[in-house]
């Protein structure tokens, strides 16, 4: 920094100080904008936790939604499964009596035939 001399003029010595002003304003001004820039960081890195946070949370929300869905599809799956199954096992069982009951009826007829085919006898 120079210093006043006594041949400096008013002019110079107001240059000067104006120019330290300036200077002095300039640092001022750049502690300031560090200041925000610093406070503005936080507050992106704040927001970028928030919105993962937020993100992360609908993820785990939809992952359990859709197991939820899975789950119930495969409990749908299933019981018309054992429904399917408990009607074939009944046309089954239907099917068997009424093939039984044919065949005793045959039988009956049969032996009615032959009772009357040995009383024309």
């Amino acid at each position: 920094m120079t210093m006043i001399s006594d041949t400096d003029t008013d002019t110079d010595r107001i240059a000067r100080l104006e120019g330290a002003y300036g200077h002095l304003a300039t640092k001022a001004d750049v502690a300031q904008l560090g200041e925000r820039v610093t406070q503005q960081i936080a507050d992106s890195e704040l927001r970028i936790t928030q919105n993962a946070a937020d993100t992360e949370k609908r993820m785990v929300k939809q992952m359990t939604e859709s197991e939820l869905r899975t789950k119930q599809q495969i409990a749908d799956s299933e019981l018309r499964m054992t429904q399917n199954t408990a009607d074939t096992e009944k046309n089954m069982v239907k099917q068997i009596a009424d093939s039984e009951l044919r065949m005793t009826q045959n039988a009956a007829d049969t032996e009615k035939r032959m009772v009357k085919q040995m009383a024309d006898l």
